[in-house]
């Protein structure tokens, strides 16, 4: 191991990079830190040592410094899409009222409608200023008429979303987080208003009607709520019916991966395509549909809302 590292200083380097990922998801930094660690590496490597480049005794200093510029690289790439640190985030605001966009399409149970969203504006002493983040809505079922795309103004103050209370149990705070979620908020019928404005992505709204359809196919097919649940979760990422002592026993056996739609799934899809098309193959200029339908199948496939466990 020791022998490939040092013929491939490509890997040492990718090594470094892989770390500073794994820091940056569980080190507290905020983007500034990051960032200034980025730069000090950088000064260390650029500024400090033009006249000992070709130096022996100091060789460790220049080796050192390009792998903290690696490290706190890919720190930067994981705290940089967290939108908790960014100073635009609704939360550095003090506000009552505020404008958000339903990013999901609600699901409805018994107790709440549970939804997605984003956080466009919020009121700061009577003046409204544009905001971003991303925030875990639920409202009273009662007279809700909110779908996928629409505005609302909304009187209420998300609060943090809280960890687990017992060890061993699903983190949900961590899993929203993967998700740039951190706060959430239950809404009550009346303080909350539809606004007149819709704005949807088609490529979006194609995704959950499929999603919706292949779901209602497995519900009618598998009897078993909980065989469905399970089943719904590993082929199209839909997690809303899997009951909590499921989520729980899964989380508490460390297999709570399996639910996710992840790498393994994108190869079993890219296999079964690869078999099906195979014929292509032999055609004339079949090749390229061979491997542009695969493409877009399996882009479409990974797109976050048909699976939504990916995170």
């Amino acid at each position: 191991m020791l022998h490939l590292l040092r013929q491939s200083p490509i890997l040492r380097l990718l090594i470094s990079l892989c770390i500073g990922i794994i820091a940056g998801e569980f080190l507290e930094w905020n983007l500034k830190q990051s960032i200034s660690l980025f730069i000090a590496a950088f000064i260390i490597y650029i500024v400090l040592l033009p006249k000992r480049k070709s130096s022996w005794k100091y060789r460790w200093i220049k080796g050192a410094s390009i792998w903290l510029i690696f490290f706190s690289g890919g720190m930067n790439a994981v705290v940089v899409n967290k939108q908790l640190y960014y100073p635009k985030h609704f939360s550095n605001y003090p506000f009552e009222y505020f404008v958000l966009r339903i990013t999901a399409p609600p699901v409805v149970r018994v107790k709440s409608v549970k939804t997605d969203a984003e956080v466009v504006s919020v009121q700061v002493k009577g003046e409204w200023k544009n905001v971003e983040g991303k925030v875990r809505i639920y409202f009273d079922p009662k007279n809700f008429s909110g779908a996928y795309g629409d505005y609302m103004i909304v009187k209420g103050i998300p609060q943090p979303v809280a960890g687990p209370l017992n060890p061993y149990e699903f983190n949900n705070a961590k899993y929203l987080s993967h998700q740039g979620i951190y706060h959430q908020l239950y809404v009550t019928s009346d303080k909350w208003k539809l606004l007149p404005m819709n704005e949807t992505s088609v490529i979006y709204k194609s995704s959950w009607d499929l999603r919706n359809y292949l779901v209602d196919i497995l519900s009618k097919e598998l009897i078993d709520p909980d065989i469905y649940s399970v089943a719904s979760a590993l082929l199209v990422g839909y997690e809303e019916d899997i009951g909590d002592e499921v989520m729980n026993a899964y989380a508490a056996s460390g297999t709570l991966h399996v639910l996710s739609v992840s790498g393994m799934h994108v190869a079993l899809i890219y296999k079964v395509l690869e078999w099906m098309l195979s014929f292509l193959l032999k055609m004339k200029r079949g090749r390229h549909f061979y491997y542009a339908f695969i493409i877009v199948f399996v882009w479409f496939y990974s797109l976050d809302p048909i699976t939504s466990l990916t995170s």
